[in-house]
């Protein structure tokens, strides 16, 4: 694969290099590129990871599958991001988690852990080191918003809580949901149906205003969530 700095640049492991910087860090680690197709799964439950899959381009779900069959999306990543990166530097089994493609995915395979262990004293490196680092722990700080949802206790309490989130990122009342109502559904761990009647009744009590996938919280209470 050859090093494209344009579309590099601006991911978050690799904020601040220079073009220079770039490719002595591709010439000095293994790296390799794969293509896979809306579906697909990067990785299964059971394997080991020896890779972290940094995606170039598409939209990843984490899904986890219950005894009973159901599927559950625990978070969502896009392109700039890590997958799979706490099972790479532990070399610990993947238990549960399918990382599954909800489009064309491309992705960027690297051995953190190999990275991590390199020795070289090269300003570059030590970017990369804090970078992931930066990255690490905002993963940690969305897991802790996801518990926040998963703790509510009512379905339309997980879904406001949701939402919240979402309009905080925005800094607005308005924000767009870029999951399907299924995907909506799998996400705060509920059934289709149930989530579009929760739905239907926020609307009626005009708690929340709905426009295709482009949403409207009528509510504004930020203290509640």
């Amino acid at each position: 694969m050859e090093i494209n700095y344009e579309r590099l640049k601006n991911i978050e492991l690799f904020i601040d290099f220079t073009k220079e910087e770039l490719y002595r860090f591709f010439e000095s680690v293994n790296y390799r590129e794969k293509s896979f197709p809306e579906g697909a799964d990067i990785y299964v439950p059971g394997n080991t990871i020896s890779e972290t899959a940094i995606i170039l381009s598409g939209v990843v779900h984490v899904m986890q599958l219950s005894y009973q069959g159901s599927e559950s999306i625990v978070s969502r990543y896009k392109a700039g991001q890590m997958l799979g990166n706490a099972f790479n530097i532990t070399r610990e089994i993947n238990p549960f988690s399918y990382m599954r493609c909800a489009t064309d995915v491309s992705v960027l395979f690297v051995d953190l852990l190999d990275i991590f262990q390199n020795d070289q004293n090269e300003i570059y490196y030590q970017k990369f080191a804090i970078n992931a680092a930066s990255f690490l722990a905002r993963s940690n700080i969305n897991m802790t918003k996801k518990i926040n949802i998963y703790t509510r206790k009512t379905l339309r309490e997980k879904l406001l809580a949701f939402f919240y989130q979402l309009a905080e990122q925005e800094n607005s009342r308005c924000f767009r949901l870029q999951f399907t109502r299924e995907q909506l559904a799998q996400y705060v761990c509920s059934e289709r149906s149930s989530v579009c009647r929760e739905l239907g009744k926020m609307q009626d009590e005009k708690i929340i205003r709905i426009d295709k996938d482009r949403f409207e919280l009528l509510c504004w209470n930020r203290e509640s969530f």
